[in-house]
């Protein structure tokens, strides 16, 4: 839902350049026969050209959608721009598409600026239009050498050294305040890339932030632009996601470049000491941006050990709960706390 809120900004100033040669097209294409054979949910009215942009709360489409399923049921569509989207908004109705018709809803949409990076469709999961033999290797590789039992317990010792780490920073923090969600980003970031190449990405605590804005950034950058909405129309004056596309190869250049460079290096003449994702894909003939792309596109004890105080002013009777959607759903004002060394209990 990160994409209607772009799309919000984008109709503010699209109207004025672009509304001519819309309606041109929405004309002709009017004149056409309808393709009898797409059937699709019903869905609220579509308005000409901007389609169902203005049903949506921008700043909480979640909700928006929630109230369009009590009117239209459990499976809607809606169209953003000329792209026709079927909602699914109960457990039962996405049970059935995933375990009976998963084929069927097996391809994807992939934004534009994918086509400015051909490495993408090569090496990463989530850029795959189809499950086709590629995205079928990438995807055993990725769960045999990363999430199967065996990878899981070969990592194990990773996990508590991370774990232990986290809490050693914590107690050096008692009686500061500490924001929650820096330190598990951390944490988590840490494990997934000690797993993928056998380095810590976060090489210290107080750039976690920076990371994840790093991060943030990366899955940004495939955010659907206002050609993606009229691709037949705009889709060859795209012109701002080359530069999108030169950005995005930069920072994972900037990010896995040396990692991956000294990883060849060391198997070239012969060294490795210990097999991890990354030798799994340099074995295999990954290209040095094939592996730059599938590592970040795969890259987004606590509560026992301290009691957590809230920072002075604040109880859990005026805590913010607030939400503020955007690539995920989160909290508004970001959870901020103090923790404090919990004694062991004497006998």
């Amino acid at each position: 839902m990160e994409i209607v809120m772009n799309y919000y900004n984008y109709l503010l100033f699209f109207p004025i350049i672009f509304m001519p040669p819309i309606i041109l097209l929405f004309l002709v294409n009017r004149r056409r026969k309808p393709n009898d054979s797409l059937q699709i949910p019903p869905g609220p009215f579509s308005w000409p050209i901007i389609g169902n942009i203005l049903d949506l709360d921008a700043k909480k489409p979640h909700f928006s959608l929630a109230n369009l399923a009590k009117s239209y049921g459990p499976i809607f569509s809606l169209k953003f721009g000329a792209r026709s989207v079927v909602v699914v908004s109960s457990s039962t109705a996405a049970r059935e598409i995933y375990k009976v018709h998963d084929r069927e809803f097996s391809g994807r949409f992939v934004p534009q600026l994918a086509d400015r990076i051909p490495q993408v469709y090569n090496s990463a999961i989530a850029m795959s239009k189809e499950c086709d033999e590629r995205w079928r290797f990438l995807r055993s590789t990725a769960h045999t050498e990363l999430f199967s039992s065996q990878a899981l317990e070969s990592n194990s010792k990773f996990r508590f050294q991370l774990t232990k780490k986290m809490l050693d920073f914590l107690g050096s923090k008692e009686g500061e305040v500490v924001k929650i969600a820096d330190v598990l980003f951390a944490t988590i970031s840490n494990g997934l890339t000690n797993a993928m190449v056998s380095k810590d990405i976060v090489d210290c605590w107080s750039k976690s932030g920076e990371v994840k804005k790093t991060t943030k950034r990366v899955i940004e950058f495939f955010t659907p632009g206002i050609a993606d909405l009229y691709p037949a129309l705009l889709g060859g004056l795209d012109f701002w996601s080359k530069q999108k596309a030169a950005d995005f190869i930069n920072i994972n250049v900037e990010m896995w470049g040396n990692i991956v460079s000294k990883r060849r290096e060391r198997q070239n003449v012969g060294v490795i000491s210990s097999r991890d994702f990354l030798d799994v894909l340099i074995q295999n003939s990954f290209d040095d941006y094939q592996i730059y792309n599938f590592l970040y596109l795969l890259l987004a004890s606590l509560f026992n050990t301290f009691d957590w105080l809230h920072p002075p002013g604040l109880d859990s009777s005026n805590l913010d709960m607030s939400e503020k959607f955007g690539i995920t759903l989160a909290k508004e004002k970001p959870l901020l706390l103090i923790p404090k060394f919990r004694e062991p209990p004497t006998n």
